[in-house]
């Protein structure tokens, strides 16, 4: 099972996830600063801006097709 750190080190990244941040007026530096501290590595501890980050970045990821180059 992925742990909520292994969930953001894949979205954290993602244009839909810094988006919903951005909606939110949270920054991205903040985010990084403070999600484990709030969490406690918890993914439904986070407050709802966070989560709905995460859970639209991996939205996001899932939509992408991967490219298997030789």
């Amino acid at each position: 099972m992925d742990t909520l750190h292994d969930r953001i080190n894949r979205v954290i990244h993602t244009s839909a996830f810094e988006h919903v941040l951005e909606q939110h007026g949270i920054d991205l530096i903040e985010f990084q600063c403070t999600w484990d501290k709030i969490s406690g590595g918890d993914f439904d501890k986070l407050p709802q801006p966070y989560r709905e980050a995460i859970l639209v970045g991996e939205e996001d990821l899932h939509g992408c097709k991967e490219i298997a180059l030789a």
